[in-house]
């Protein structure tokens, strides 16, 4: 789910890391909420914090890394509905 998130709002760049904390389960056919927000960058080199929430609570976090094209200069939250 991250990488396609991040691939598709940055193209060209490589998905390196992610690490993850389950906080939640989620059963076949519940709707989800990935968030990817950019919480460092330096270079090429972006470091993501990464959420999936269902129903506003939060049942998995952690964080990636991935080697974007050319350096980042702005960014912004995005999120995804991962059924669209």
């Amino acid at each position: 789910m991250f990488p396609s998130i991040i691939g598709s709002n940055f193209p060209g760049s490589v998905y390196a890391t992610q690490s993850l904390a389950f906080r939640g389960a989620v059963q076949v056919g519940e709707t989800v909420e990935a968030i990817v927000k950019v919480t460092k960058a330096a270079g090429k080199r972006v470091i993501f914090q990464t959420v999936v929430t269902r129903n506003g609570q939060v049942v998995l976090d952690g964080t990636a890394l991935a080697i974007m094209p050319s350096p980042l200069t702005s960014y912004e939250a995005v999120s995804s509905d991962p059924t669209n």
